[in-house]
């Protein structure tokens, strides 16, 4: 979790992101915070809630494009300028159909050509193939804690305790 401490005027690379993404942070968190005890109930209003405090005076000069898998839509800022970025996907879902559109539509436009673009998913059955076309995959889910451990992922509907067994 980002705290208010680590977001120190000092940290921030440019001093105009810090205010914005307060204001969003504290909009976001006000509005998950009835959620607090309850992840379906989390997941299940969570485009709502961005939906919301997508509407902040701020957020209306932010470039930002909806690109669509089969299941979910996924949210990206387009830079302000040209200049190398790095595309992050958490829990690729084999399915990269946004991140094939993202990369299709603005590589050579918006996006340079040496744009990076990094997906990581614990399963790599079908993962690894699809992500590898774009970039780098990489075999991991995300936690709040450093370690090896099992991970909740979703399946056809269904949460399961998945344990890579490349690790063993």
């Amino acid at each position: 979790m980002i705290d208010d401490a680590s977001l120190s005027s000092s940290t921030w690379p440019d001093p105009r992101v810090r205010a914005p993404f307060l204001e969003w942070k504290t909009c976001v968190l006000t509005r998950i915070s009835e959620y607090e005890h309850d992840a379906r109930a989390l997941w299940g209003n969570l485009s709502v809630v961005a939906g919301h405090c997508e509407q902040l005076p701020f957020m209306k000069a932010l470039k930002i494009q909806t690109f669509h898998n089969r299941d979910e839509k996924k949210r990206h800022i387009l830079p302000l300028e040209v200049s190398q970025s790095v595309i992050v996907t958490v829990g690729i879902g084999k399915d990269t159909k946004a991140e094939e559109a993202l990369s299709k539509k603005f590589v050579h436009q918006v996006l340079p050509n040496d744009t990076l673009f990094f997906g990581a998913d614990p399963i790599l059955d079908v993962n690894k193939e699809l992500y590898s076309k774009i970039g780098t995959f990489l075999p991991f889910a995300v936690s709040g804690h450093t370690g090896i451990s099992q991970a909740r992922v979703l399946e056809s509907k269904l949460f399961i305790l998945y344990f890579p067994n490349w690790v063993i």
